[in-house]
């Protein structure tokens, strides 16, 4: 296509646009913690030491009772009768039955990944309360928070030694490289993972009986077999590759007898979790609709997944999904939910925005995109609005404050459709005359749009997700997303 000058329709406009043109994730995010560069100084001036509990930016409460999640991590205590989670940045703790949740951690830091210790007295999490994520261990008898590892790098995912004397983690080097750590209560370190470097090094479970370490090791991609899981003598320091299958193999965790091994697995689009059969290695798939696992996304220093955890009669498995936590029979297969009620109450930094000044009258535009040939014209966008090139000169068909994107014309019936996104009014799908006149919505469920498409008859084909769609991205970066028709 020949370069075109566009005539902006907003001349000395100032656009203000978020930092996150649309919702990042499928799941809500919170930003705790949100430095800017005036306020930090002033910070450090008004205080010796930076303390992430202090706000650094305007921030807004948000509070309410979640009765579900994304992403949630569980384990139940070694005497059946308590389930730790997190949610949303915070360690909760419940009955087994479920029923309201109690925090056990407040204030503004992130804290995620709880693991009772094997007596149950404590629970081990990972928190960046001291300005980077660290491993902590919470009494919970006395309500005292010890910082376990002394380190000037993060260091995420704890598990306990079967002793109670010492945590695993993992930790991420300056260089971005991985090690696998054994810490003892007093902070000393003992690096275990000799020849393994960058590939993510997470989830080491102690199976004390043969003197090893399972682990996840995502040193695959997921279209060759994904994460593998491998096993570390804890005796000649030899590792070896122990379950890779297609779709992946991750997040090891050993029933209390010792027999048996649950994982997660990727099954064509569903995450799954898989007992296996240390003896026979016989293996079979007791439920899945897990939350997405993240092997695709490459390098993930906090695991793939979220922790799983085992009931202490070896019967159950204890895990998120579909936004609950439920308790699986691993002998029948059946799924019931355990419901808490956990108050969440944070402070939530105010979304970070610019201001962008556009050039006034004409300018010449260097990105094209969605352009194609109608009999009306060329139609593409650019600049954030839909324009049609008619005997070489650009005409813009929107002039909108909004973000529009995927322009198709129905040139039979002389009209145009296109989704758009704003702040205020999230994502959009539009209908205008071609020749000009008011829009019309066609929907406006709240959601981000992308991928239109005409059929033959007019009836018009959308996708409807979650992430990147507002911006253009490509269908295959979306986790979840549904195909609308719409007809005449």
């Amino acid at each position: 296509m020949p370069r075109i000058t566009c005539r902006l329709p907003r001349p000395s406009a100032l656009a203000e646009m978020s930092l996150f043109a649309g919702l990042a994730c499928p799941c809500l995010v919170l930003v705790a913690c949100l430095l800017v560069p005036g306020v930090q100084a002033q910070q450090q001036e008004a205080s010796d030491a930076w303390n992430i509990e202090d706000p650094h930016a305007p921030t807004v409460p948000l509070s309410f009772t979640a009765t579900e999640g994304t992403w949630i991590s569980t384990d139940v205590s070694p005497d059946g009768e308590r389930i730790v989670f997190d949610l949303l940045g915070h360690i909760y703790e419940m009955p087994f039955d479920g029923g309201t949740a109690t925090p056990l951690t407040q204030g503004r830091s992130w804290n995620i990944l709880p693991r009772y210790s094997p007596d149950g007295s404590k629970v081990a999490f990972t928190s960046d309360r001291s300005g980077t994520e660290e491993l902590w261990v919470l009494d919970l008898a006395t309500q005292e928070l010890q910082k376990i590892s002394e380190m000037t790098v993060p260091v995420v995912r704890p598990t306990w030694a079967a002793t109670g004397e010492a945590l695993y983690g993992t930790s991420l080097e300056q260089d971005g490289s991985s090690k696998a750590l054994r810490f003892n209560l007093f902070g000393e370190s003992q690096e275990i993972s000799s020849g393994i470097t960058f590939q993510p090094i997470t989830q080491l479970e102690e199976d004390p009986a043969e003197a090893r370490l399972f682990f996840e090791h995502l040193d695959q991609q997921l279209h060759s077999s994904g994460a593998r899981i491998k096993t570390y003598d804890m005796e000649t320091g030899e590792i070896q590759v122990y379950r890779e299958r297609p779709g992946g193999a991750f997040n090891p965790t050993l029933s209390p007898d010792g027999r048996t091994l649950a994982y997660g697995n990727r099954d064509d689009q569903r995450t799954v979790v898989v007992v296996h059969d240390l003896n026979t290695r016989q293996e079979r798939v007791v439920v899945d609709g897990l939350d997405r696992d993240h092997q695709e996304y490459g390098p993930y220093y906090y695991g793939v997944s979220p922790n799983i955890s085992w009931h202490p009669n070896g019967q159950e498995l204890v895990l998120a999904r579909g936004g609950k936590i439920v308790a699986v029979n691993v002998a029948t297969e059946v799924v019931r939910e355990i419901p808490f009620e956990a108050l969440v109450d944070r402070e939530v930094s105010e979304t970070m925005r610019f201001e962008y000044s556009f050039p006034e009258g004409e300018t010449r535009a260097w990105a094209y995109r969605w352009a194609h040939r109608t009999p009306a014209g060329i139609v593409f966008e650019a600049l954030g609005d839909i324009w049609i090139v008619e005997d070489g000169v650009p005409r813009n068909l929107t002039g909108s404050p909004a973000h529009e994107t995927s322009p198709v014309v129905d040139a039979d019936r002389g009209l145009l459709y296109y989704a758009s996104w704003t702040d205020a009014g999230w994502g959009q799908v539009h209908r205008r005359p071609l020749g000009g006149g008011p829009p019309s919505v066609v929907a406006e469920r709240h959601s981000q749009y992308g991928s239109l498409a005409l059929g033959p008859d007019g009836t018009l084909a959308f996708v409807r997700g979650k992430s990147h769609l507002a911006d253009g991205g490509r269908l295959e970066t979306e986790e979840e997303f549904e195909l609308v028709t719409l007809g005449q």
